[in-house]
């Protein structure tokens, strides 16, 4: 994956998956433990999915509709055609400008850093994962007619769960835990299994059962990569330690629903003794088990003391995860934006081609109130490739501030001209100022006013070349947009932030992003004209 891809992948989902953890911490702090806990873990489970899952379809009711970019984006992979013009000099003028720079990389620098991060964050999981796997070969499994194994069995069919699950006595961990996923442990610490009565390890038992019938080992593994890929979000370690809250509670709340109402308040007891027995658990993703930490009994407490099993409103709490879900793990439709695809039919030849290389040359300039003839007199000096006028085409009277950073020459120059209402042509050794084709063939699918339809903007010149603009609206006024030209843009892509005219002034402030000789560039160009 190349660099800019991952670093807009990971931007995606960990900006998206914040906007989940905001609307699942607002839902908890309006209603507090009124939604169950199982419930809350749900919304929480639906931030980490976000997180990992950077692009999702688009769909008019989705949450990121409100963020998204009212821009035209032109993306081109043009293929201008090549119209035979004498080739002509143009004369030198000075250029107001100053040196070229290139700008810090701070991409790499980013990913860098990243990287580190997550290979720690990984390896630290590897190694946690590896040691009890290692301390597991020795633990002591318990056989079919021992009474812990019957007991495990008596609460398997309380639960009404048929899955065997392997009881490993073993001081591997220290909490009463569930390991594996495709067959499934249940650990059993020896000083607990010498502390506990045989009533209080059945709630341990119902308990852990409670964890492998909500397949929390799976979730587990899921938040650790999780939280390995988004490290640097402080939201997501929020959310990380909630989830766990949430799980613990929401096995608590499985686990009440199967003992008698007299048995909650030894079933408190025990989760309180496991206190004496707590210890700093490792990054284990492969274990989970019950667990709390003075912090959170105690909520834990509270809810086992007013547990009441109220199933009446479970539809109620499904529709909210359920509209959650559909309205946040869809993105933005790709009309919320103006897009512009411009796509020419006929190809370069050779000459033009070679034309095309030479003006793909970065330039980092800016001028105030020079002239157009000094911008056109730059991009052919620092390339080499003449400018030249079309027969009949004037040069408008205008004064031009610009400011380019890393902008190859091309850009600057058809952005410069559309901002003057004139294109460019590759051709021969030479670029061709012609004017901009006025006359427009619309077709539409739609209201070409509404929100996300399509337009088809066929265009044609008086070299009779067809060009074909396929514009997704934002808005009605942003069609204004559709009148910029990008002629020679090839495998690159500039978005117009800006484009405004009012009092013989335009306006154009542009970001561009490409490739050249196989490495990804981008840069940014401000324009304004003002016309005489």
């Amino acid at each position: 994956m190349m660099l800019d891809t991952l670093l807009a992948a990971l931007f995606a989902a960990t900006w998206k998956g914040s906007v989940l953890i905001v609307i699942a911490a607002a839902i908890h702090g309006l209603f507090g433990d009124r939604i169950p806990a199982k419930w809350r873990h749900a919304i929480l489970a639906l931030a980490m999915l976000r997180l990992l899952v950077p692009f999702g379809p688009a769909a008019p009711f989705s949450v990121f509709n409100l963020a998204a970019s009212r821009g035209a984006t032109i993306v081109g992979n043009t293929e201008p055609s090549v119209v035979p013009v004498a080739i002509r000099q143009p004369a030198a003028r000075p250029a107001m400008e100053f040196p070229e720079r290139k700008p810090a990389d701070w991409k790499l620098v980013a990913s860098a850093i990243w990287t580190t991060g997550a290979a720690a964050f990984l390896s630290w999981i590897a190694f946690g994962s590896i040691r009890i796997s290692r301390r597991l070969r020795h633990a002591r499994q318990l056989e079919s007619g021992d009474p812990l194994v019957e007991l495990l069995d008596a609460c398997r069919a309380q639960a009404g769960m048929r899955r065997r699950v392997r009881l490993l006595v073993t001081d591997a961990v220290d909490n009463p835990s569930l390991h594996g996923v495709i067959r499934p442990s249940l650990l059993l610490p020896r000083d607990v299994l010498q502390a506990f009565t045989r009533e209080e390890l059945r709630f341990v038992f119902l308990h852990e059962l409670a964890h492998l019938r909500r397949s929390d080992v799976v979730l587990n593994w899921i938040t650790a990569f999780v939280h390995a890929l988004h490290w640097f979000n402080p939201l997501v370690w929020i959310a990380v330690a909630r989830l766990d809250e949430e799980r613990e509670l929401a096995c608590d709340a499985l686990a009440l629903e199967l003992i008698g109402r007299s048995e909650r308040t030894a079933y408190g007891e025990t989760v309180l003794r496991m206190l004496d027995h707590l210890r700093a658990p490792a990054m284990v993703p492969g274990v989970v088990g019950m667990t709390t930490t003075k912090q959170q009994v105690k909520r834990r407490m509270l809810m086992i003391a007013t547990f009441r099993n109220d199933s009446r409103r479970t539809a109620l709490f499904a529709a909210l995860v359920v509209v959650l879900a559909v309205v946040t793990l869809t993105d933005a439709r790709a009309g919320e934006g103006e897009k512009i695809l411009v796509r020419k039919h006929k190809t370069l030849s050779p000459q033009a081609e070679a034309t095309f290389q030479q003006l793909n040359v970065p330039l980092t300039v800016a001028f105030t109130n020079a002239t157009p003839q000094a911008i056109l007199d730059t991009v052919s000096n620092r390339t080499g490739v003449p400018v030249r006028l079309a027969d009949g085409v004037v040069l408008p009277q205008a004064l031009v501030t610009l400011k380019a950073t890393d902008v190859p020459a091309q850009v600057v120059l058809i952005e410069t001209l559309a901002s003057l209402d004139l294109g460019v042509s590759m051709e021969d050794g030479v670029t061709v100022i012609k004017e901009t084709p006025r006359r427009h063939v619309m077709v539409h699918r739609g209201d070409p006013g509404a929100v996300g339809n399509e337009v088809v903007v066929a265009t044609e010149g008086d070299d009779a070349t067809a060009t074909e603009r396929v514009i997704v609206v934002g808005s009605p006024e942003g069609r204004a947009h559709a009148e910029a030209v990008v002629s020679g843009a090839r495998k690159m892509t500039v978005k117009v932030e800006t484009n405004a005219s009012e009092d013989g002034v335009t306006r154009r402030k542009t970001k561009y992003h490409g490739r050249k000789d196989g490495v990804e560039t981008e840069g940014t160009l401000e324009i304004e004209v003002k016309k005489q």
